[in-house]
């Protein structure tokens, strides 16, 4: 996920990056990037029941990256 995170920093410039992935188990691995020009300055990861993705706040302009795992 952090790969996935740099990559859209990179490239749009992103000081906060979601990575959303369908791990097909009834859970979403979800990981929080944030950054400082190109260096993580924050992250966490973490997985999700479906029930739990309501929990998820992001903040104005904040670029998500979602990818099926299948």
């Amino acid at each position: 996920m952090q790969i996935l995170a740099q990559g859209m920093n990179r490239e749009f410039q992103c000081s906060e990056v979601i990575v959303l992935i369908n791990a097909h188990m009834e859970q979403i691995y979800v990981g929080e990037f944030e950054f400082s020009e190109e260096k993580i300055i924050s992250s966490s990861e973490k997985a999700l029941n479906l029930d739990q993705i309501n929990s998820i706040r992001p903040s104005q302009g904040l670029f998500f990256w979602a990818m099926d795992a299948s």
